[in-house]
């Protein structure tokens, strides 16, 4: 950012496709550098216990609707083939719903991040013995066995990092896992290097006595035509 800027102060640069091109590595590199610090700062509340979150009853399929009716276009436009499955009459759970948002963004932006060759994301939520379980797959680099035990800490990364082909900070998983068990879930992860991972998290689901006021998001009810129901 810092070489664009000099490059574009010194009034020397004339060229409009040189102009946009430094133009546009400031601003991604500024969406880079904020959510780096956004990550950052999320870590640093989490160890003083001053993570804040408010959970509410709600639907968590609409949750994950809302998220694919939002994102879809911008995976796709990453070249990758999004499939959704959300099984029908899933049960009410309770969770911040922040936290979600932020669970399954880490989640997808990580699957993209790490899936060079075969470009593929399935996102599907289910109901099984108690518990309502969000999905993310990829077919990506995966992860090896030695790199699973460690995946969850911070500032941990699988790659090299002077030899990494992503660039990243290893907050992403680490902030999952502290979200996912503020909120009363699980998370677990199968993977196969050079095959793909899956992510799987977990919420209980709450009693009937708790489910009379279920917080909806602010967004169409209507399920878009390309999600499936299972």
């Amino acid at each position: 950012m810092q070489a664009a800027g000099e490059n574009l102060a010194d009034g020397r640069v004339d060229n409009q496709e040189r102009l946009k091109t430094y133009g546009k590595h400031i601003h991604n590199e500024a969406i880079r550098l904020r959510k780096m610090i956004e990550k950052l700062l999320d870590v640093a509340k989490a160890d003083v216990g001053e993570t804040l979150i408010e959970p509410k009853v709600v639907c968590p399929a609409s949750l994950v609707k809302q998220y694919i009716n939002e994102h879809r276009s911008y995976i796709e436009e990453k070249g990758f083939t999004l499939e959704t499955s959300i099984q029908k009459d899933i049960s009410p759970t309770k969770l911040d719903i922040e936290s979600f948002d932020a669970i399954i963004s880490n989640l997808v932006e990580n699957s993209i991040k790490y899936s060079w060759k075969d470009k593929y994301i399935h996102i599907s939520l289910y109901e099984s013995n108690g518990e309502i379980t969000l999905r993310v797959e990829d077919h990506g680099r995966g992860i090896s066995k030695k790199a699973m035990k460690h995946i969850f800490e911070k500032f941990y990364r699988a790659e090299d990092t002077l030899k990494a082909k992503t660039k990243g900070h290893g907050l992403g998983l680490s902030i999952v896992k502290n979200l996912v068990e503020l909120n009363g879930g699980t998370i677990r992860v199968e993977s196969e290097e050079n095959k793909g991972t899956v992510f799987l998290v977990s919420f209980p689901i709450i009693e009937e006595a708790e489910t009379e006021a279920v917080e909806e998001p602010d967004f169409a009810a209507e399920l878009p035509g390309n999600i499936q129901l299972t």
